[in-house]
């Protein structure tokens, strides 16, 4: 036999050489490999399966080298040939994971990984690259499982703590995230990325320091890191420093000019500084990039809204477009023509982001008293949340109502919208305003009848059927400007829980200053040109008078200086307008003793903070457009017996403030009378607004159910 042979069966000693000379060959095989020498690699392997055809070992590393080169076919045929010849090699299983994966067959390469992890348990490298392959396919439970696997192996490993959270994180187990990335910044504290994502879940869990300390952390190691900028101008802009805020956001831009999020969020930035042109730029820069993105356009929808210029015909034409970049919505599960429009009870879906439920937003407060006095024979309700919702009375008051509570955070609007079909639902409540990323789901027909419950007018929708509003809101004609069917309630379109944390009435500061401070605390995207000058009359009808304003931007002295400059404009001296920057929410409300009178902006009419003036003692004079945006605070002030300060045209806004600038004791009375006054409101009944809401829930079920009869639709 000569060297180039292969063994003859039953010669032991020129077997024990041969297999000598193979474990030889397949040893220099292995170091050529770990040089970093592939081909001289591969070259070895082919002459030992010249000699041995099937030599698992060899074939396994002929496949690694060719899925080396990119060659992936080549590869997962000579890796499986090795397992069909030795199936329990878990190296083998585990690189014709990594071959599938870069195939993009995730679910194949998820099996090899897992037969790689069974066969070698303290392989933290195979179970952390199964973990991979699971969160590809978002099985996150169980790549949660696998990370957890991969630790116990190899504890200081900061990317497979990193990945960890990134699952945890999907799975809105954000305490739990958070503490995955902390292990992993503790594990490599020089990893800006580390740093950023633990930034990025605090601020999730509204613990906005430490989630600002945690971003500037990861720019102190990696200065030009945009997503971190982003993260950390996020933390800011929650924090109410808006202004730094923005330049972050600019830093970010500066680094991917063309990310649509840092667009968005810098235009975010710009309307709490009052800077709405600018913003606008920013809006439409955002939308260039990413036409489709729900979030963008809802806040683009939101400030044009600000816009005093812009016709109620090219706002609705802005509104309409919403439904332009989108693909055709999912049908729902037809009724069937015989339904039961009497049956009892509907299931109704209740959806909104996790701070919806929470007080300080007003997303609940508007709402929950009507809810919690829905006649549980005839309604049962599930609550849909796309964040964590907080843990405080308030929010547990409203999960009490509820028959059930879904988490779909993280999830895609088509998932979303199947699993609410899943759950049967009849009707489908949005509260988080009519342009939030809920209205997405919407889209895709999660229930036969679908309902928006607030927000800054029509959702423009094919698919949202009804709006909910009242006379006041949606006067009769206004219908034109609603893709919406409109059902009008009778004492208002949202019953409101008074604040929990509301100091008493104080008397008028008028009495004790000499002078009349009047105030608006909205949003300072409100402040357009318009309104601007409409102040400035009130202020020279009212010799000696001072505006108060308050908001997150007005920290800010150029925001500041810039609107001093503006009134000034009008004749108006810097000195009479006095800022205020944001404040927690019982100190916001007590603000209010320094206010006599408020004056609610125009086009962009005060909602939830119209009622909480109120609440607090101080009278608001509005003047409504014709949208519904434009119509919050006169629907308040028309169901709190208040219609006089609902002005009918510019001239009677400054009539109406200056007469009451010039009766401080008749306006000491009306403060005094405004709170019980408001509890004894249809604003404040909630089991009025209970039965009027349930009644409103029955019409449009049993329209659905004679649409579907006649063959004429939802």
């Amino acid at each position: 036999m000569t060297d180039g042979d292969a063994p003859a069966p039953g010669d032991a000693a020129v077997e024990r050489r041969a297999r000598l000379r193979l474990e030889k060959r397949l040893a220099e095989a292995t170091r050529w490999y770990a040089a970093g020498d592939g081909d001289k690699a591969a070259a070895v392997c082919r002459e030992i399966l010249r000699l041995w055809p099937e030599q698992p070992d060899a074939l396994h590393l002929l496949g690694v080298t060719a899925h080396g080169r990119g060659d992936g076919t080549a590869a997962a045929a000579l890796i499986r040939r090795a397992l069909a010849v030795r199936p329990d090699l878990p190296a083998a299983w585990h690189n014709l994971g990594s071959v599938l994966a870069r195939q993009g067959r995730l679910s194949a390469a998820a099996d090899a990984y897992a037969r790689a992890v069974d066969l070698a348990p303290e392989d933290a490298g195979a179970a952390r690259a199964l973990g991979h392959a699971l969160a590809g396919l978002a099985r996150h439970d169980a790549a949660v499982a696998a990370y957890r696997r991969a630790l116990a192996g190899a504890p200081d490993d900061a990317g497979t703590w990193n990945s960890l959270g990134n699952s945890l994180r999907a799975l809105e187990r954000l305490d739990e995230a958070a503490a995955a990335y902390g292990e992993a910044a503790a594990a490599a504290p020089d990893w800006a990325v580390a740093h950023h994502n633990l930034g990025s879940v605090l601020k999730r869990l509204n613990r906005l320091r430490e989630a600002a300390a945690c971003h500037e952390r990861a720019l102190a190691r990696d200065p030009g890191f945009a997503d971190a900028h982003n993260g950390l101008g996020n933390a800011l802009a929650w924090l109410g420093r808006p202004a730094e805020a923005a330049g972050h956001y600019r830093a970010a831009l500066a680094r991917e000019p063309h990310n649509a999020a840092f667009h968005n969020n810098l235009a975010r930035a710009l309307t709490e500084l009052a800077r709405v042109d600018e913003a606008m730029r920013h809006f439409r820069a955002a939308l260039a990039i990413t036409p489709e993105d729900a979030a963008i356009r809802a806040n683009f929808l939101r400030v044009l809204n600000c816009s005093p210029t812009l016709s109620m015909a090219g706002l609705f034409r802005e509104q309409r477009a919403w439904d332009a970049p989108n693909p055709a919505p999912v049908p729902a599960t037809p009724l069937r023509a015989a339904d039961d429009p009497e049956r009892r009870p509907l299931t109704v879906g209740v959806m909104g982001h996790g701070h919806t439920f929470a007080y300080q937003t007003g997303g609940l407060a508007l709402r929950l008293a009507g809810l919690e006095n829905l006649d549980p024979g005839h309604f049962r309700l599930i609550a849909y949340a796309d964040g964590p919702v907080p843990d405080d009375a308030y929010s547990r008051r409203f999960r009490a109502c509820c028959d059930a509570r879904r988490a779909i955070g993280g999830l895609d609007p088509l998932t979303v919208a199947g699993h609410m079909r899943a759950d049967g639902l009849d009707i489908l409540l949005s509260l988080a305003g009519c342009m939030e990323s809920p209205v997405r789901v919407c889209r895709h027909r999660a229930a036969p009848v679908q309902v928006i419950w607030g927000g800054y007018g029509t959702t423009g929708l094919a698919a949202m059927d009804w709006f909910l509003a009242d006379d006041p809101s949606v006067p009769p004609g206004a219908e034109a400007w609603y893709t919406e069917r409109i059902y009008r309630l009778p004492g208002g379109y949202v019953v409101v829980e008074p604040p929990p944390d509301a100091p008493p009435v104080r008397p008028p500061p008028v009495l004790d200053n000499g002078f009349v401070t009047f105030g608006c605390f909205n949003n300072p995207a409100k402040l357009n040109d318009t309104v601007i000058a409409l102040w400035a009359r009130v202020l020279a009808a009212v010799p000696h008078s001072r505006l108060r304003l308050k908001g997150a931007g007005f920290t800010d002295a150029g925001v500041c200086d810039a609107l001093r400059a503006r009134f000034a404009a009008h004749g108006i001296a810097g000195e009479r307008i006095l800022f205020e920057g944001a404040a927690p929410h019982a100190a916001f409300l007590a603000a209010h003793e320094r206010v006599d009178i408020g004056l609610d902006p125009w086009p962009y009419s005060g909602g939830f903070t119209t009622f909480e003036a109120l609440w607090m003692g101080v009278p608001v004079v509005t003047l409504p457009g014709t949208g519904f945006a434009s119509r919050h605070a006169a629907s308040y002030l028309t169901h709190a017996g208040l219609p006089e300060l609902v002005a009918g045209t510019a001239d009677a806004y400054v009539a109406t403030a200056a007469w009451w600038a010039a009766r401080p004791h008749a306006l000491a009375a009306l403060r005094a009378a405004l709170r019980p006054r408001l509890r004894a409101s249809p604003l404040c009944d909630g089991p009025a607004f209970g039965y009027h809401l349930g009644a409103a829930l029955r019409t449009m079920w049993r329209a659905a159910c004679r649409a579907a009869e006649t063959g004429s639709g939802p």
